[in-house]
Order: structure tokens, then C-alpha cells, then sequence
């Protein structure tokens, strides 16, 4: 029976850190950029969330803004 991606990618990581386990500051900086691109993807998925809710903000102000507007009379044409 084949191994499934899981298991492949385990064995992969497994022969890498012994590898790695020679040289050490290569495998610091390898763990140092894996948290990187964890931590700026979250703050990426943050940020997002804000730049959503200062869309709904704006579009409050400018609904507001139209309701404070006085229109001009309707004329029916009859």
C-alpha cells in the first residue's frame, strides 16, 4: 500500500531536520522564515478585516450624507 501526502510529507520534514541538524543556524533561519510567513499571513487576514469594516464605516457616512441632502420636489407629469 502507498503512502498517503501526509505520510510523504512527514518522512520529507523528518530527513530534512536531520539534515538540518548539523548545521544549525540553517535550520534557525528555516524556522525563523516558516514563523515569518505565519505571522504576516495572519496579520494580512487582520488587516483585511479592518479595511472591511471602514467600507462599511464609509458606507454609513455616505448614506447618511444622501438622507441629509434635501431633493429637490418630484413633478408628476400628469
Amino acid at each position: 500500500m502507498n503512502p498517503g501526502a501526509i505520510e510523504e510529507t512527514g518522512k520529507t520534514v523528518r530527513s530534512l531536520i536531520g539534515s538540518m541538524s548539523t548545521a544549525p543556524m540553517v535550520l534557525a533561519v528555516l524556522i525563523f522564515n516558516l514563523v515569518y510567513i505565519v505571522l504576516t499571513g495572519y496579520i494580512f487576514i487582520q488587516r483585511s478585516g479592518f479595511v472591511d469594516r471602514s467600507e462599511q464605516r464609509w458606507e454609513k457616512l455616505v448614506e447618511m450624507a444622501l438622507r441629509a441632502c434635501p431633493l429637490p420636489p418630484v413633478e408628476s407629469k400628469q
